[in-house]
């Protein structure tokens, strides 16, 4: 039975609406404990992304996004994987990936959020990705931090699309201000087989 979707946002804490979530323990408010994740039959995961123009400086496209998204399904073993080639169009695609201005959530500091549509049962329906494209800190960097920055934080937000929270480590991938790890940990990878391993 599929029941109605509702939102889960998360990125620098989880807000629900039609429910609650808590980011340490996937527990939506009148469902017990659920894991957010995508159905294992759905892989690979298609993308769609606006490009987008980052602090003037950097410009991101498909590549770039791909390129993040390959971080997750490269390690020997990993349970996801994305598809190489981008959607038509927005509504064919799992995780769209656009630009804003502005924070979504009014956090001074934000850099990045993730939106996930998702069932009762707790299956993902869809992602959308929403990177700042003048962020403050930003001013602070050269562009070439700025790439890295965005490469990061692409790698962070697609780490929420595929249902994982963060990390209070500052080595992962998914610590909530973790800009400057550029790989997926093994804390990272331990996650993500929790949500999708046997």
């Amino acid at each position: 039975m599929n029941a109605q979707p509702f939102q889960v946002s998360s990125s620098l804490g989880g807000t629900v609406v039609g429910g609650q979530v808590s980011a340490q323990n996937r527990d939506v408010q009148g469902l017990g404990a659920v894991k957010i994740r995508w159905a294992p039959g759905v892989f690979p995961l298609t993308l769609y992304v606006e490009p987008m123009m980052v602090s003037g400086c950097v410009s991101v496209g498909f590549d770039d996004v791909f390129q993040a998204a390959y971080g997750w399904a490269k390690y020997p073993g990993s349970l996801v994987s994305f598809s190489p080639v981008m959607a038509r169009c927005a509504d064919q695609a799992h995780i769209v990936v656009a630009g804003s201005p502005t924070p979504v959530e009014g956090r001074e500091f934000e850099v990045g959020h993730t939106r996930r549509m998702v069932n009762r049962d707790g299956v993902i329906q869809k992602t959308e990705i929403t990177m700042m494209t003048c962020p403050v800190i930003d001013g602070q960097l050269s562009a070439e931090q700025i790439r890295q920055r965005v490469q990061t934080t692409l790698l962070h937000e697609l780490g929420h699309a595929l249902g994982l929270e963060h990390s209070t480590s500052p080595l992962d991938v998914m610590y909530y201000q973790g800009w400057q790890v550029r790989h997926p940990s093994s804390a990272d990878f331990t996650q993500l087989r929790r949500l999708y391993g046997h």
